[in-house]
């Protein structure tokens, strides 16, 4: 039998372990990359429009289900999938909880 961990198991440790440690709390970081993005994407959005951490989320399985698209079996790929949608979630927590954002980092949704 095997002991590996399964791909959920191994994705939910990355994103609560490693990646946790390196980029910080996720609404933090994804409230960042939704203002870089709104930043660059600015005159192309409506007034009023903006860009969420969840959209990042969601893009970001974008990106990864599009490199599925071509190469199907790529373990990680996968993997960052299962990541990005445990951070979907993540976020919504975070934001339940009232975590306060750093400095100027705003979370659009108020």
């Amino acid at each position: 039998a095997s002991t590996k961990k399964p791909m959920l198991h191994q994705a939910q440790e990355l994103i609560e372990g490693a990646r946790q440690s390196d980029y910080g709390d996720k609404l933090t970081n994804f409230s960042q990359i939704a203002m870089l993005w709104q930043a660059t994407l600015a005159h192309k959005l409506p007034a009023g429009v903006n860009i969420t951490p969840e959209d990042v989320a969601v893009c970001m399985m974008q990106v990864k289900i599009a490199r599925l698209a071509k190469s199907p079996d790529h373990k990680d790929s996968i993997m960052d999938v299962a990541g990005y949608a445990g951070c979907y979630s993540i976020l919504q927590d975070e934001r339940v909880e009232g975590m306060e954002l750093p400095g100027a980092i705003i979370d659009p949704r108020g």
